[in-house]
């Protein structure tokens, strides 16, 4: 999906985190949602890409946290005009790794 371009992008990102030793071994969660809204001068359509996932900080802290996410974005194809429309929504599953020094 189209992440940059000129124009105009908003980005928005709820969470929250649970008391700091949730889980047996210290650990806590952090629920999140998330969602882009850009208009881009290249589409004729805006973007707007959701996202929900969770955190798991190991041992309550933020030095280490794994986290797993879906996301909801557009698929955009160009018309006869050479504009990218929207044609079609996917979903993304993203698992990440976070460690700080």
């Amino acid at each position: 999906f189209p992440m940059l371009g000129t124009g105009t992008t908003t980005y928005a990102q709820l969470g929250y985190k649970f008391r700091k030793d949730l889980l047996p071994n210290g650990g806590t969660l952090m629920p999140y949602a998330s969602i882009q809204r850009s208009k881009f001068k290249s589409l004729a359509d805006q973007v707007n890409v959701y996202e929900a996932g969770l955190n798991w900080l190991i041992h309550g802290n933020n030095m280490a946290r794994i986290t797993l996410a879906v996301q909801n974005r557009p698929i955009f194809n160009a018309n006869s005009l050479g504009e990218g429309v929207q044609t079609s929504r996917r979903n993304q599953v993203v698992m990440q790794l976070q460690v700080g020094f």
